[in-house]
């Protein structure tokens, strides 16, 4: 317990290496030790997203999951547009 686990390559899957689509292609639901370290958070920022309702979660019990495509169009959905242009 506390292992972070690694997911299949995205790019091999999906074409794909963002971030959103290596959660989006995660073998199961994450725990939060897994999701902070995809998001390079700490364990408690995840779970006081996910009690305060910011992050989308799964409780069980006294556990809390994340489903990795929920989680993965929540990222999507604050994605912040950057102008290719600039630079």
């Amino acid at each position: 317990m506390g292992e972070v686990t690694h997911p299949p390559n995205a790019s091999a899957t999906t074409g794909g290496s963002d971030l959103a689509s290596r959660i989006e292609n995660w073998p199961g639901a994450l725990t939060a030790l897994e999701l902070a370290a995809l998001l390079s958070l700490g364990k408690t920022a995840v779970y006081e997203m996910a009690a305060t309702g910011r992050i989308p979660s799964i409780k069980i019990g006294a556990t809390v999951r994340f489903d990795p495509a929920r989680t993965a169009a929540w990222l999507r959905d604050r994605e912040v547009a950057t102008d290719r242009r600039a630079g």
